[in-house]
C-alpha cells in the first residue's frame, strides 16, 4: 500500500498541452510548508529556497526556446506562473515538461542545501523539524489549468 496523496485532476484529458497559448500554472510545496518565503509589511522575504525558485523561473526561455514566462510570483509555499508557448511543432515543450523542468532544477539546487557542509557547525537541536522533506522529489506538487 502506497502513502501518496489522492489529488484532484485539474487538467482536461481531452485538451492537448502542447498546443501554443498562456498557461496558468501553480506549483505548491509539500504540505504547504512555507520554505520559500517570510511575508514581510512590503512584500515576501525570499529564503535560498525561494530564490532558486525565482532563478528557475527566469531560465525556463533558455531552456526552452519556445516558452515564454510571462509574469511568476514566489509565495512562501508555493509560485504562480504564467508561461506562453509559442510554437506547436516543438515537442520539447509541453506545459508539463516545462513544469517538469522547472520543478526538477529547483528541487535538486534545494536539496543542496539541506546537505550537511564540511564547515564546523554544531547541528541543530533534535526538537528542531528539518527545513525540507526527507526526499527532495516530494518538495514541489504542481497543478496546471489552461488560461482562460
Amino acid at each position: 500500500m502506497n502513502n501518496y496523496p489522492v489529488r484532484k485532476r485539474v487538467r482536461s484529458r481531452s485538451y492537448d498541452y502542447s498546443r501554443p497559448g498562456a498557461y496558468f500554472v501553480t506549483m505548491i510545496t509539500r504540505n504547504r510548508r512555507p520554505i520559500f518565503g517570510i511575508p514581510t509589511r512590503t512584500g515576501i522575504l525570499l529564503t535560498d529556497a525561494g530564490r532558486i525558485v525565482h532563478e528557475s523561473w527566469l531560465l525556463v526561455p533558455e531552456r526552452f526556446v519556445d516558452v515564454r514566462v510571462d509574469a511568476f510570483v514566489v509565495m512562501p509555499d508555493h509560485v504562480h506562473a504564467v508561461i506562453i508557448r509559442l510554437q506547436a511543432d516543438s515537442p520539447s515543450s509541453n506545459v508539463s515538461q516545462v513544469v517538469g523542468w522547472t520543478k526538477q532544477r529547483a528541487t535538486r539546487a534545494i536539496a543542496c542545501l539541506a546537505v550537511p557542509s564540511h564547515r564546523a557547525r554544531p547541528d541543530p537541536p533534535s526538537s528542531q523539524a528539518p527545513l525540507l522533506p526527507a526526499s527532495p522529489a516530494q518538495l514541489l506538487h504542481s497543478t496546471q489549468q489552461k488560461r482562460a
